[in-house]
Order: C-alpha cells, then sequence, then structure tokens
C-alpha cells in the first residue's frame, strides 16, 4: 500500500470516527512520503500531545509556508506552551507531556503476541470532519494514542482491581515513567518455571490447572485465597508472584505493568522470608520483577539502582537450585549497569559450560554480541549477531546488528537492516525508528528522520534517551539553541546502554557545546529489601545430564523419590524448521519392574514442565514442536514415584524433523 492510499483511507477512517486506523495510516503515510503535507496536518488535528502536535504543524509550515490554517494553529500553541525552564528537571512527568503512561512495551524479546484484556475503552468524537477543527477530548486521545490501542496490537485491559493483590504496595514517585529497555534479555531460557506438582490440596490443584492454562487473572485469585487461608505458604506466595510477572509480558498499561512488577516484589519478599531453606525461583522472580522496573525507569540513574538489585538477585538465584532447567547468564543486566567486561566475562563462561561439538545457541551469541559492542569491539560483535540471527532472526537481535553497523561507519546497511526488520514487524520497538531517524538524520534526510521520530513514539513508552538525542541534534542546527540544550540534557540523563557507546558520546558533546550536564540523584522507591549471605551449606543445584541428540543415556540408577534432568543437547550442524515428531524412550533393566515414574518435558515458549505418562519402551511426545529450544535443546525429566531404585538401562530420543534447507531428518539413539 502506497502512501496516498493510506492517506485515503486514513482520512475515511477519521471521518467515520475511527481514531485508531485513522492515526495508524497517517503515520503510514507520512512514513512512505515525508511530503504530504496533508497527512502531517490531518496528525495535527488528531494528536492530543501538545509537543507532537507542534512537530506536525512545524512539518505542514515547512512544506506550505502559506498554509493559514497551520499558522493559526502555531500561533495558538505558541501561545500556550511556556518557555522551558532554564534547568530542567530531567525524569520528572512535568518535564514533558510526551511523557505518559500507558504506551505497549517493546516485546521484542519474546516475540509473542500481547495478551489482550477484556474491555476496551470508547472514545467520543465531537464534529465529524477530518480535515476540519476536529475537537477530540484531550486526556481520551491522549491515552488512546498512548496506550497502544490505536496500533492494533493491544487492547486496554480491564481497570478492575485483581482479587487477591496484596493489600498495601509500594507506590512509585511522581518521577516515575517508562523507558522500556531494547535490550531486556531474550528469557525464554531464564525466567522462573513453576512445576505442576500432584497436590493433595484440591485449591492447590486447580490454582495451578488456571496457571498452566495461563488464566493468570484467576490464578492470582485463586493463590490469594489459598494465601490467606495459610499465610504461612510460601510456595503460594511465589506462584501469585510468578502470576503476576506473566502479565507483565506484551502489557500495554504501563501503570498495570507496574502495579504487578510490585506486587510481584511484595510476594516474592513473603516467599524468601517465609521458605525454611533458599529457594532460587524465588529469587529470580524478585529479579525479574526490578528488570521490570529497570526497563521502565526514565532516568540512567534509577535504570542503574534498579538493575543492580535485579543483578544481585539473579545471582543469588542462579547459585541455588531453580526449576528453569536452562539458566542464562547475566551478561544483559552488566551491559545496561556499563560493566562491559564482567558482561563478555559471563558471556564467554556461559559457552564454556555449554560445552564443544554443539549448535550454536542463539542467545548466548547474543549476549556475547552486546558485550563486544558495550566494549567498542563492534566487529566481533557483529560476527556474534550474525550467529544469533542465523538461529533465530527475532528483532532484538536484528537491532543489535544495526547498532553494530552504525557504529561502525556503515550507516547505509544499518539503515537496510532497520528498514527490512520494520517492513517485516512495523508495530513495535519504536526505537528501532528512533536509530533509524538518527541514521536519516546524519544523511542529510531531515524530512524522513521528522516522520521516524513520530512513528516511532507511537511504538515505545521511551520519548526521551535516542529521540531526544536526534531532536538536540536537530534543534541546534536550526539555531534554536536553548531548545536543543534542553533535549541535549534529557538525552544525556535518560540514554540507556542498549544502543551501543552512545552515553559517553552524549556526555562528550554536550560538554563540548559548553553545557554543564545534570546530576540527578538516584530515587530511593521501591526499597529493596537486603539480601543476607547464603549459609555456605546452601543447597544447590544437582548436576544435569547432558546428552548429544542421536545418543542415549545409557545406564542409570533413579533411586526412590528423586528426579533426573536430562538436557538433549543438539549437536554440531543440528538444525531444524519444524519438528515432526518426537519419542521419549524409557528402557529398564527390569522389564518386570512397573513404570512407576513421572515423565515431564519443558516447555520453553510457555515455560512450563508438560508431564506425560511412562510407559516402558517409546513415549510418543503429542505437540513436539513446542518442547525445542531455538538452539535445539530439549530437557526432560523423570520423576521416580516409587520406595525403591529404579535401574535403567538407558533413555534417549527418537527425532524426526524437517531442517533449515526443508529436508527431513532423523535423530536416533536407536540408530547407534
Amino acid at each position: 500500500m502506497d502512501a496516498g492510499e493510506h492517506l485515503r483511507r486514513g482520512t475515511d477512517a477519521a471521518k467515520a470516527g475511527d481514531l485508531k486506523q485513522a492515526r495508524l495510516h497517517l503515520a503510514s503515510a507520512v512514513q512512505l512520503d515525508p511530503s504530504l503535507v496533508e497527512a502531517w496536518w490531518g496528525l495535527a488535528n488528531l494528536l492530543a500531545d501538545p509537543a507532537q502536535r507542534r512537530d506536525c504543524l512545524r512539518r505542514v509550515l515547512a512544506l506550505d509556508p502559506t498554509h493559514a490554517e497551520a499558522r493559526a494553529r502555531m500561533a495558538q500553541e505558541s501561545a500556550a506552551t511556556p518557555a522551558p525552564a532554564p534547568s530542567p528537571v530531567i525524569g520528572a512527568r512535568a518535564l514533558d507531556s510526551r511523557a505518559q503512561a500507558g504506551r505497549p512495551a517493546p516485546d521484542a524479546v519474546r516475540e509473542c503476541p500481547p495478551r489482550k484484556g477484556s474491555g476496551r475503552s470508547t472514545w467520543l468524537i465531537a464534529g465529524g470532519v477530518f480535515l476540519g477543527i476536529v475537537l477530540i477530548g484531550g486526556a481520551g486521545l491522549a491515552a488512546l494514542l498512548l496506550s497502544g490501542m490505536a496500533d492494533g496490537l493491544f487492547e486496554r485491559p480491564a481497570a478492575a482491581p485483581v482479587a487477591g493483590q496484596p493489600a498495601a504496595l509500594p507506590t512509585l514517585p511522581p518521577e516515575w515513567t517508562a523507558t522500556p529497555s531494547p535490550t531486556m534479555a531474550p528469557t525464554l531460557e531464564t525466567t522462573p518455571v513453576p512445576t505442576p506438582t500432584a497436590a493433595k490440596d484440591p485449591r492447590v490443584t486447580a490454582a495451578m490447572s488456571t496457571m498452566e492454562s495461563e488464566d493468570f487473572e484467576r490464578a492470582i485469585e485463586l493463590w490469594g485465597d489459598i494465601i490467606q487461608d495459610d499465610p504461612a505458604n510460601h510456595e503460594a506466595y511465589y506462584q501469585r508472584a510468578f502470576a503476576y510477572l506473566k502479565l507483565t509480558e506484551g502489557l500495554g498499561l504501563l501503570d498495570q505493568y507496574i502495579d504487578y512488577s510490585l506486587a510481584a516484589i511484595a510476594d516474592s519478599d513473603q516467599a524468601i522470608a517465609l521458605s525454611p531453606e533458599p529457594a532460587g525461583d524465588y529469587y529470580m522472580a524478585r529479579s525479574w520483577a526490578f528488570e521490570n522496573l529497570s526497563n521502565v525507569a526514565v532516568k540512567r540513574v534509577d535504570q542503574d539502582r534498579l538493575a543492580e538489585v535485579a543483578l544481585e538477585n539473579y545471582l543469588i538465584g542462579q547459585s541455588l537450585p531453580t526449576r528453569n532447567p536452562l539458566l542464562t547468564g547475566p551478561a544483559s543486566l552488566l551491559v545496561r549497569l556499563g560493566r562491559c567486561d564482567e558482561a563478555l566475562q559471563a558471556a564467554e563462561r556461559m559457552e564454556r559450560e555449554r560445552g564443544e561439538g554443539l549448535a550454536p545457541s542463539p542467545r548466548n551469541h547474543y549476549d556475547l554480541a552486546i558485550a563486544y559492542i558495550c566494549l567498542g569491539r563492534f566487529q566481533e560483535g557483529l560476527e556474534q549477531i550474525d550467529i544469533a540471527i542465523s538461529g533465530f532472526p527475532i528483532v532484538a537481535y536484528r537491532y543489535q546488528r544495526a547498532v553494530a553497523l552504525y557504529h561502525m561507519g556503515r550507516k547505509a546497511e544499518a539503515l537496510a537492516e532497520l528498514t527490512s526488520s520494520i517492513s517485516a514487524s512495523p508495530n513495535r520497538d519504536g526505537y528501532r525508528y528512533y536509530l533509524r531517524a538518527l541514521i536519516a538524520y546524519e544523511l542529510g534526510d531531515p524530512n524522513s528522520a521528522d516522520a521516524d521520530l513520530l512513528v516511532g513514539s507511537f511504538s515505545t513508552w521511551s520519548q526521551d534517551s535516542l529521540r531526544a538525542y536526534v531532536e538536540a541534534r536537530r534543534l541546534l542546527d536550526q539555531g534554536q539553541r536553548d531548545e536543543g540544550l534542553v533535549r541535549f540534557r534529557q538525552a544525556d540523563v535518560t540514554m540507556d546502554r542498549s544502543h551501543g557507546p552512545f552515553v559517553d558520546r552524549i556526555r562528550r558533546e554536550l560538554v563540548a557545546l559548553g553545557a554543564q550536564p545534570l546530576s540527578p540523584t538516584a530515587l530511593p522507591s521501591p526499597e529493596a529489601t537486603p539480601i543476607p549471605p547464603l549459609p555456605e551449606d546452601h543447597p544447590v543445584a544437582l548436576p544435569m545430564q547432558v546428552v548429544l541428540h542421536g545418543y542415549g543415556l545409557g545406564e542409570y540408577s533413579l533411586l526412590p523419590d528423586s528426579e533426573l534432568v536430562i538436557h538433549f543437547a543438539p549437536p554440531a550442524g543440528f538444525t531444524y524448521s519444524d519438528i515432526l515428531s518426537v519419542r521419549a524412550h524409557v528402557v529398564p533393566v527390569d522389564q518386570a519392574q512397573s513404570p512407576d515414574l513421572e515423565l515431564f518435558v519443558h516447555n520453553p515458549a510457555q515455560q512450563w514442565w508438560d508431564r506425560f505418562s511412562v510407559n516402558w519402551g517409546p513415549n510418543q511426545i503429542a505437540s513436539p514442536d513446542q518442547y525445542f529450544y531455538a538452539s535445539g535443546s530439549c530437557v526432560i525429566k523423570l520423576h521416580n514415584l516409587s520406595q525403591q531404585a529404579i535401574a535403567l538401562q538407558n533413555v534417549g530420543l527418537e527425532v524426526e524433523l524437517v531442517d533449515r534447507d526443508g529436508l527431513r531428518g532423523r535423530y536416533s539413539f536407536l540408530d547407534r
């Protein structure tokens, strides 16, 4: 669809009162053709945010200086806008009306559809002529546009409170607003995993069933009922924390995103305090919640404080047994904190611990890539991210490829990478538009830069950081020094470290302009419960048995009421585009002995252990493709339910697949 068709559809949608489609089509029109005066004028009438309206009006007047209505509207806007203060307080919501709650969080990490709410908000338009003066309820339209509903990807969840939520939650100060991190680490292999277990209490069974069916709102209610009757039930607190965290995935409302994360912190604190011994999952849940808050903090000083807490909890959790079979390292948190050398060491350690002779792990190579980029070793970063993309070409990986290319001076290639990524997935991760805007501006195309800054602002919570840097340069080049320095300072204190070495670059450029950088103080809320040192005899994770696809475990004695976890790892050359069939073979020494076992297979996308009955010999695994990581790993667990040891002759998988070249293949221990 070309720009003209988007303009026509946007006009028709506005006349019909469909603001969501109107905004979407007009934004697409100016992205495809920044010279469309009618599209810019339409957006100027549709937007409630004063700064965004002024951006659109400036574009109209730059393209058509005789546009009388735009001149009149700009005069009204200028009269209503106070002059910027000489020493702005960066981070306050009053700083910029664009920093509002409700933007959709980038979900490049998991590449999964957002969770949909149960209700829609309705917005009224007074008047029906689009290209005339459209009178729109300002707060309503701002909420509409900034909630992410307008991009067609997110629906507004119902505003009713969640039953079972802790009565008193810590609250964030008014300085809190949103800047989602584009380098939230892919967590398919990192987040805590509740294990479905046979429970005597039918209420626990029901709560776990709702968790497995992903009805997390209902699960929160059920865990709340259990906690009310048994306030010392640390496992129930953990499960409720996990349910809150699952609700943050793909959530488009900032206030709920923060509230759910705070609720998870409160519950994980209770779980840790009540547990008779340290539990890794409880610390991992707490880490996840603090990382969420770090990802939406505006000022870098707040991002850093919260990320430090997340890292501390992650490292504690990593040293304890967890229900997640494949934990990754803390490289992404270390990069966010600017601890580049440590990030590289952590990523290299994880790669060494995987062992040799395996197919590449996209996540491991992503971690290596962002660590190299953090260190300014861009060529090495590019090589690692290309390996990650070859196995799992998600938006987050492709963005880091563009970052590496940009900092290497290969701007045309970076621009092509961003354009390809945006074309494939246009309605998420607005920071991609911001980087593309910077490149376009530096390549002498300010019109495209303006369009990308506007379109990107609809797809991310962040209105500062990289966007502020582009706008600061534009304002300075236009001779608007005071306004430019305001945005430069905003960029300085809000730029996170996920875009390469911009933090140091912006600070140097700001000082070179003769401006004094700001030194904001970190906010104390939410507080973090101090973690006491773990006892020397703390529990540790049992070693996991690693077996290559095509091989078997061999003889093993499974003790009473014990578990055996086997990581079937992909050998070098292993690729797949589709898993056709998986059979888990459990071969006993004594066929007469009853197979009193449970078989669990880990589901990395849903982050569950799914349970299967066990027969001696082959056990067919239904829907097998959902049990494979992007790297090709598959993890199973056997639990001996009996009171006697079970001697196993062998355990192995029989896997039939289609590889990336479209060829059918087979990996089976039976062939050996």
